[in-house]
């Protein structure tokens, strides 16, 4: 793509990848801006991550103080608090009349608050709130498609133990269907012979999924309750405040609409990065869970110009370097792999000592 300043950049990435760059300059861009912009973007996924974890323990002990409204039939303003309005969605969950609840809230106290707000503050996710989560574990996992997350089911019958998650033998594991696996999913383009794919997952990453779970749980068994196959799924929500939940899909900031979110999402995101303006614009529109792992496999490869390695992470069976020419420019890819750096230290799903952790803590 052709960008204003007339330079001719790559757009398989978070970063704009120049076309005509020297070698000097592909290091300095390709490892150093990468991780930054990564950094960036787990630093602001970290922090939307906490706020929802906190705000879904915050309603559970106002729950603790309160009392539910579920079988009052006219309720007075004067009990619609907030401790009670927690408790009656600890009761009865999404069966909850929140907007009804929210007027009368707001009326009490003379507020303003959204449905929006008001759901998002008490740790209930919509569709889009899992977004992070979903971040963090492609970034934790650069060998995670995007796919996988859409269909990972967690479970595959009612009353038994979750087949897509379990702890065995010291380890967490993911698996697929039943089968003892680490973690699995299909990429069709590696033909059927090759499609599924296992590996190990982290610490880091398994506290993700039990974190989901438990943010999830009032959405998995209201679901289940109503004969809803979808309470099988990882990712759970409600599209519109506390509106009985459904499949939760990815967000698209650069997609057409979206800019009624940009306001917002780049106020969050100002915490963690000195872009401003049209700058963090264009960024935040750049970022998707596809630009996120292509970023991750490529850092992974300029750490350590294993092109093996980084078809790996990238899904494909065998190592071919027009394959990293598709991200990168093919001198580049010519370049790195003739270097020999012991000082790049390869990365490893959080480990302490990696460039991108190392870096963060630098900036903070």
């Amino acid at each position: 793509t052709e960008r204003e300043d007339g330079l001719w950049v790559k757009e398989n990435l978070i970063t704009d990848i120049p076309l005509h760059i020297s070698n000097s300059e592909a290091i300095r861009l390709l490892f150093f801006q990468i991780s930054d912009d990564l950094n960036v973007l787990r630093s602001w996924a970290e922090e939307q991550r906490a706020l929802l974890v906190d705000n879904n323990t915050y309603r559970k002990l106002l729950a603790s103080n309160g009392l539910s409204l579920a079988n009052i039939k006219w309720i007075p303003q004067e009990i619609a608090t907030k401790e009670n309005i927690c408790a009656t969605f600890e009761d009865i969950s999404y069966d909850t009349d929140m907007p009804k609840l929210l007027r009368k809230l707001n009326k009490k106290n003379d507020s303003t608050i959204s449905l929006r707000e008001f759901t998002y503050s008490l740790g209930i996710p919509s569709t889009l709130a899992l977004y992070p989560f979903q971040c963090l574990l492609i970034l934790e996992h650069p060998n995670i498609t995007p796919g996988f997350l859409k269909d990972f089911k967690l479970y595959d019958k009612p009353n038994k133990p979750p087949t897509g998650f379990f702890y065995e033998d010291g380890a967490y594991h993911l698996g697929n269907q039943d089968q003892v696996e680490y973690l699995s999913g299909v990429k069709a383009r590696r033909g059927a012979s090759n499609a599924r794919q296992t590996f190990p997952i982290t610490q880091k990453a398994a506290t993700l999924i039990n974190e989901i779970i438990e943010l999830t749980a009032h959405a998995r068994e209201y679901l289940k309750k109503k004969g809803d196959p979808n309470w099988k799924y990882l990712f759970l929500g409600s599209e519109i405040g506390a509106c009985p939940p459904s499949r939760s899909g990815f967000a698209q900031w650069n997609a057409s609409g979206s800019d009624v979110y940009t306001t917002e999402i780049m106020a969050q995101f100002k915490r963690h990065t000195p872009k401003r303006g049209a700058s963090l614009k264009t960024f935040i529109h750049r970022i998707s869970l596809t630009t996120v792992r292509s970023s991750r496999c490529i850092e992974e490869y300029i750490a350590t110009a294993d092109s093996k390695y980084a078809a790996e992470l990238l899904g494909h069976k065998t190592e071919q370097a027009s394959l990293l020419e598709s991200y990168i420019p093919a001198p580049v890819v010519a370049y790195i792999e003739t270097l020999n750096r012991p000082w790049f230290p390869r990365h490893s799903p959080s480990s302490e000592n990696s460039v991108s952790h190392t870096l963060l803590a630098t900036a903070a």
